[in-house]
């Protein structure tokens, strides 16, 4: 029996409720439209930032070092609930993270055959590569989060093996669902995106819409994960080399001790904006609370210690430090910031320790209160540089969908990395390398299409 693609809407229900989903943007769907024909309904469908921006997959942000659930909550949280936080998967059906990620590639994939319908001619060439760069973009964007959460991390000797996410690109419904294996799926987002960079807009209205810098930050994200740290480093200068815009926390925003984000969504910053959808309480910030060995690591002048948190009224601590409309929505988007702080941790691996380090404080110098003297960071040597490197990255970087990565890649160079959670009366703790590093698939997904579930 051929599998149903029961992970996507379909296309008809897409553009239904597409068309109350343009909020912040001046395009809108035409109600009549119903099978792309012209460049102007293609990019009506790539303006679907409520399907393709803010239902991004975060299941690593409430699996990491970074977030607890406090015993008050964990003890009144459903059973499934309380499965996901000890690493004990129940079996989970449609609407979940996998179901929002293909209707994200769904919608990409009608954007691209209708281009692949539409003639592409001298007036409108630009345009028409354009929209084909920013589909390929919203695609590798979904597969990546897919590939980071439901496979181990990437090893060149192993990755040829394991099984990866599913490389939707059509819409044939028939067309049946298969793994790819994480090597396959990894080459498949360098190539859409290494397509789509020199088709690419080099400037945005609003970070919604991919550009030039989206492409070029998403190839320095893989490079990174997979750690090859050369193309990271490449890709990284090259997205900065476009955009390197930095917040001064110092002048550029206001912070208060209340529970409300300083942040602006589309500040200054940020390159592409993207907001998780969270499916369990240790993935949302009204429920999960802050690690204060985390908050501790803050220096007394550091601003992003009174920018990202806030203490509840029942002494818990909630990260509010989101680039969004209030710190209810974890942003997952790329910055400026996360280029630096790739860059750095790539030069430092080269040796260029002098360079790492002076990109490094060129962003904590932005971070520092204005009344204090803010002193250079120093490192005799490469690793002590990687060391502050990595600390600085997991400081800054925090909720935004990238510790679980992290904590995946840096254990395949061997550095150990556990995670330890106290649930009711146990201690509970994933081990590195651990197979259930990688999360299982919609138990429905597996029942339509035969797939091989994760080992778990």
């Amino acid at each position: 029996m051929k599998a149903t693609f029961f992970a996507v809407t379909s296309f008809l229900a897409t553009l239904f409720l597409y068309s109350s989903c343009q909020k912040y943007l001046d395009l809108k769907a035409s109600a009549n439209v119903s099978i792309p024909s012209n460049l102007d309904d293609v990019e009506y469908l790539l303006n679907n930032s409520q399907f393709l921006n803010f239902s991004s997959a975060s299941l690593g942000n409430g699996s990491t070092d970074d977030l607890f659930l406090a015993p008050s909550v964990y003890q009144a949280s459903s059973e499934r609930e309380r499965d996901a936080y000890r690493w004990e998967w129940q079996d989970y059906n449609f609407a979940n993270e996998w179901s929002r990620t293909y209707r994200a590639v769904n919608i990409t994939n009608v954007c691209l055959e209708a281009l692949d319908r539409i003639e592409r001619t001298d007036s409108n060439v630009e345009r028409w590569n354009h929209l084909r760069g920013a589909a390929l973009v919203f695609r590798a964007f979904h597969f990546l989060n897919a590939i980071w959460t439901y496979s181990l991390a990437y090893d060149k000797t192993s990755s040829v093996k394991e099984p990866g996410i599913v490389l939707r690109v059509s819409t044939d419904v028939n067309e049946m669902s298969k793994r790819s294996t994480v090597e396959e799926c990894y080459n498949k987002i360098l190539s859409d995106l290494e397509e789509a960079a020199p088709m690419i807009r080099t400037t945005s209205e609003l970070p919604v819409l991919p550009t030039r810098a989206t492409a070029y930050a998403l190839l320095a994200r893989t490079y990174l994960s997979m750690r090859k740290y050369d193309e990271a480093l490449h890709y990284s200068n090259l997205c900065l080399s476009l955009k390197s815009d930095l917040l001064d926390y110092g002048t550029d925003i206001s912070i208060s001790s209340s529970l409300t984000t300083p942040f602006e969504r589309f500040n200054k910053e940020v390159i592409f904006t993207a907001q998780a959808f969270p499916s369990y309480n240790s993935e949302r910030p009204s429920h999960a609370s802050v690690d204060t060995g985390l908050v501790n690591q803050y220096e007394p002048n550091d601003l992003r210690k009174q920018a990202f948190f806030a203490t509840r009224s029942n002494g818990t601590i909630q990260f509010k430090g989101v680039y969004g409309l209030n710190a209810n929505d974890f942003f997952t988007g790329i910055t400026t910031a996360e280029m630096y702080l790739i860059r750095s941790e790539c030069l430092a691996r080269a040796g260029e320790v002098h360079l790492a380090l002076e990109d490094l404080n060129t962003l904590l110098k932005k971070r520092w209160d204005k009344n204090g003297v803010f002193e250079p960071k120093v490192a005799e040597g490469k690793e002590t540089a990687l060391e502050l490197i990595l600390l600085e990255r997991r400081k800054e970087l925090v909720t935004r969908n990238l510790r679980y990565i992290d904590i995946k890649r840096l254990n395949k160079e061997g550095r150990g990395l556990s995670l330890t959670r106290i649930a009711g009366e146990n201690t509970v703790s994933l081990l590195p390398n651990d197979r259930r590093w990688a999360f299982p698939l919609p138990a429905d997904i597996i029942a339509q299409t035969q797939m091989p579930q994760n080992e778990y």
